[in-house]
């Protein structure tokens, strides 16, 4: 095996992980984007938690 094609191959391999990251986190990004409703404020509503909707803390 010559340098180059070694180079190459090794270039090729960062490319593909590279790759296949940008995919994962676009499909992540399309799959919150689909599934988890948002308020008007941006936040999931599994997040967000009004102040005025709070249970009080009982403590003892």
């Amino acid at each position: 095996m010559t340098y180059e094609y070694k180079v190459d191959k090794l270039v090729s391999n960062f490319v593909a992980e590279f790759q296949r990251e940008l995919i994962t986190a676009r499909n992540i990004e399309t799959y919150l984007d689909n599934e988890i409703p948002k308020l008007l404020t941006g936040y999931p509503s599994a997040v967000y938690h009004p102040k005025e909707k709070r249970k009080p803390v009982i403590t003892q």
